[in-house]
């Protein structure tokens, strides 16, 4: 799952959407997508995740959308 964030996050795009890859990463997989989410916003880029899971990556998220609320 690192290897495939780090090839979707190696160029610049103006929109990357991701889909449950939360729960497949350990503690240093999550600090690299926040790490790249984070660079891509700088970049003016809209990242788009699709998770079942709740995580401290929504911490700094623009908006949050779910269907439980």
């Amino acid at each position: 799952m690192k290897l495939s964030l780090a090839i979707a996050f190696s160029r610049p795009a103006k929109a990357i959407i991701l889909h449950g890859v939360v729960p497949w990463l350990d503690k240093a997989g999550r600090h690299f997508l926040c790490s790249a989410i984070l660079t891509a916003r700088n970049q003016s880029a809209c990242v788009v995740l699709f998770e079942h899971e709740q995580t401290n990556i929504f911490s700094f998220a623009d908006q949050v959308f779910s269907i439980f609320d």
